[in-house]
């Protein structure tokens, strides 16, 4: 008994080794959400060919859906791009790409979903290994190795070796089946996107890609309101952990000394009739601690209750016509404290 049960925890062991192997040294291009990688470099693209000063909505998706960076422009007359990326995106790498885009002069505002701000959010999840390994592993090779073995035993998709095995083989010997996603991070298709967004070249449906966004980040195609779940917990966030308060505290402080100014602003909100006040305690907590890494919530929480009808396709993404309404609010609180000015 005593010798099946070493060779049991042997083969365990064996296991572990060989996806800690394969995970931290094949290079391969599993399935993942490439689009997110067309999206950081088409927005990058789009930042860097306005002149400063410029405003930037930084975030995860509620930014991507929630606001509309060429209404901004339109009513300021200042170059504004909606950096909106994936809520799932680690907020480490979000404010990396703020510090990337940001020139000397601009605004930008922090728009971060409240998963962001918790304690949970160092911990790596099996989406971010597995798209980290997949189309930014320069980024997650950069992190502790004591860190990477973790996040790939703690988090990693138990399926990931296998793809990752699957998609090495690919390309040697069946090229066309990695082929999207060895483009996908290839300069030309960031250039190819970029003449179609210039050219107004929306798709006609809906997608998720880097070619459905207009000249300011914006994202298309979301008329709709196809969501009937539950929205974001209207009294989250509060406080915020010690973790991602540091991140953002050192972000200022980085943007501050080359004269950029960070702001926050809500995520939207789903609603559902008569709303109690049990965000009002959560709220000013939220703004305190903000407050403490030298950075303004410019809004109120309420400003951004958005009832189901509002929400395209998610709990924080916000259709077309709700877009429009949560960014003449924002506009009306970036007014009030004079950061952006009418006209320009």
């Amino acid at each position: 008994m005593s010798k099946f049960l070493i060779t049991i925890f042997l083969v365990f062991l064996t296991l572990i080794f060989v996806q800690v192997v394969v995970v931290l040294g094949l290079r391969a291009s599993p399935p993942a959400e490439y689009w997110v990688a067309q999206l950081i470099s088409v927005k990058e693209a789009l930042a860097d060919a306005e002149p400063a000063p410029r405003t930037l909505v930084l975030g995860g998706s509620s930014s991507l859906f929630g606001v509309s960076a060429e209404k901004i422009e339109r009513a300021t007359g200042r170059p504004t791009i909606n950096m909106g990326l994936h809520a799932g995106l680690r907020l480490d790498k979000v404010l990396a790409i703020g510090r990337q885009v940001a020139k000397p002069g601009d605004l930008i505002i922090l728009t971060l979903e409240p998963g962001y701000l918790t304690c949970g959010a160092d911990s790596w999840s099996s989406w971010q290994v597995r798209n980290a390994v997949a189309w930014d592993r320069d980024y997650f090779t950069a992190r502790p190795l004591k860190e990477r073995v973790e996040a790939v035993l703690s988090a990693g998709d138990p399926n990931l070796p296998v793809d990752m095995v699957s998609a090495w083989l690919g390309a040697r010997f069946h090229a066309k089946s990695v082929m999207s996603r060895v483009e996908a991070l290839d300069p030309a298709m960031t250039n190819k996107d970029l003449s179609s967004i210039r050219r107004g070249l929306l798709p006609k449906e809906f997608v998720y890609s880097a070619d459905n966004l207009n000249a300011n980040g914006d994202i298309g195609g979301t008329d709709r309101a196809d969501y009937f779940g539950d929205g974001f917990d209207r009294t989250t966030p509060g406080h915020i952990c010690a973790g991602p308060l540091k991140m953002l505290g050192d972000f200022n402080r980085d943007m501050k000394s080359h004269n950029i100014r960070v702001v926050a602003a809500n995520v939207p909100y789903l609603v559902r009739g008569s709303v109690p006040a049990d965000w009002v305690n959560a709220e000013q907590a939220y703004r305190a601690d903000l407050a403490s890494a030298g950075i303004d919530l410019v809004d109120s929480r309420q400003d951004v209750f958005f009832p189901p009808e509002a929400f395209f396709n998610s709990a924080g993404h916000l259709n077309a016509h709700a877009r429009d309404i949560r960014t003449e609010k924002l506009l009306v609180a970036l007014y009030a404290k004079g950061l952006l000015h009418a006209g320009g």
